[in-house]
């Protein structure tokens, strides 16, 4: 139960990031950015969707194992590892800036 709950948790903070690097993409259409740049902050857009993605298969399958439907306890674990993982990644491009 808990890892769903975290799972749940980490989806929220995953999407008060999406809207700092769409904002940050925003800018840098309006702005005197260079191509490449302008591609890696629609990159790291992108990289919080596929997290939130990732967030969202893991609690349904931390759910599907709780509610007896299937036995994913392991695959559940391991996306929970990955997802912990990548939102330290993602904090770590949003303070950085990239």
């Amino acid at each position: 139960m808990t890892e769903v709950a975290s799972a749940f948790v980490i989806v929220g903070l995953l999407l008060v990031f999406l809207p700092l690097f769409l904002d940050a993409v925003g800018r840098g259409k309006g702005g005197n950015v260079s191509w490449f740049k302008l591609r890696w902050l629609k990159v790291r857009a992108w990289l919080v969707t596929v997290a939130v993605g990732l967030g969202a298969a893991d609690a349904t399958f931390g759910l599907l194992t709780l509610w007896g439907t299937f036995k994913l306890a392991e695959a559940t674990a391991i996306l929970l590892v990955v997802l912990v993982w990548t939102t330290v990644g993602l904090a770590a491009l949003a303070t950085h800036g990239g």
